[in-house]
């Protein structure tokens, strides 16, 4: 499955310049790509990167405060892209640069993401890599 994102591997890091709230999820992105998230998300700490096991939840909610979401975010790089993969599906993971990873909390199967970048300056933002979720294992 690590093959699905290895083509938008080869854009990291991504810097993190916008955060948005919603009654339906939430969005990280940057000049030229968005991660948006229409379901329950978190942000945790990791021990390390590749960690599964958080150290401690920043963020868990459909909503939450946006300026929790900000603060934990905002200014950080996306260093590595993860497939997480559940029972009867699989979710993505963004992991940060200080090692907090901002993940999907699917309710499957009607939770939903996208994970987009277009080439930087594109003013329609038409996508040269996208994934959407939960995708199936």
């Amino acid at each position: 499955m690590d093959s699905v994102i290895e083509e938008a591997r080869a854009f990291l890091p991504l810097t993190v310049s916008t955060t948005e709230l919603d009654d339906d999820g939430m969005s990280i992105g940057g000049r030229n790509w968005r991660f948006r998230i229409n379901t329950n998300w978190r942000i945790t700490s990791m021990s390390r990167p590749s960690g599964s096991t958080p150290t401690s939840t920043l963020t868990s909610t459909a909503q939450g405060p946006p300026d929790a979401l900000s603060s934990a975010v905002r200014n950080r790089r996306v260093v590595d892209l993860q497939l997480w993969q559940h029972d009867e599906y699989i979710d993505l993971r963004a992991v940060l640069d200080d090692h907090q990873v901002v993940e999907v909390v699917s309710d499957f199967p009607y939770g939903e993401w996208t994970f987009s970048i277009w080439r930087e300056g594109d003013p329609e933002q038409v996508p040269v890599y996208d994934l959407s979720g939960p995708l199936q294992p």
